[in-house]
């Protein structure tokens, strides 16, 4: 890491690090319906893979986990990436045109733009619902190892919860997000 003899760097990055500490608290875990199975896939990830399309394959009544599980992992990390268009991920986010004002005032925080994610595993806890773990990277390095997040079917398409999203976007924010109320 290197050395911040910048003042305003330092206090940039303990504010980013703080952020990443109180994210692993933010997610929360559902606990699956009785007669609703619960599937856990571990993926485990060497490297970063950008992928440039967003999955929109419809999912039935009937839940593929193998292919939920594939498509919550690419649209999570898509959606984490800061070379993702605001347009891209409007549609990742769970009501994403509500939110749209708060993704672009984000996107211009310099730490957001060195931020990504990388899914580590995925819990199916309904059929419209998953618990992710995922690690959060800063320039490429693991700065917050086992994050917890949701994602959520929403028109037929694996979304990152809107709760997600405000929770993290909210741990440094100073003034009220738009929509994250």
């Amino acid at each position: 890491m290197p050395v911040l003899r910048d003042p305003r760097r330092r206090v940039a990055m303990a504010t980013l690090m703080s952020m990443l500490l109180l994210l692993s608290g933010c997610g929360r875990r559902a606990t699956p319906a009785a007669t609703t199975p619960t599937t856990t896939t571990t993926t485990s990830t060497t490297t970063t893979t950008t992928t440039t399309t967003i999955s929109t394959t419809p999912t039935s009544t009937t839940l593929d986990a193998t292919a939920a599980t594939a498509e919550i992992t690419t649209n999570w990390q898509r959606f984490f990436l800061p070379t993702t268009s605001i347009i891209d991920r409007v549609a990742l986010l769970e009501n994403g045109a509500a939110l749209q004002q708060a993704l672009e005032q984000r996107s211009t925080d310099p730490l957001m733009q060195q931020a990504s994610a990388v899914v580590k595993s995925v819990e199916l806890t309904a059929t419209d619902r998953a618990t992710v773990t995922y690690d959060v990277l800063l320039n490429g390095t693991v700065a917050l190892a086992d994050s917890q997040g949701t994602a959520v079917l929403q028109d037929g398409v694996w979304k990152v919860s809107a709760d997600s999203f405000c929770a993290l976007i909210s741990l440094g924010a100073t003034d009220p997000i738009p929509g994250c109320s």
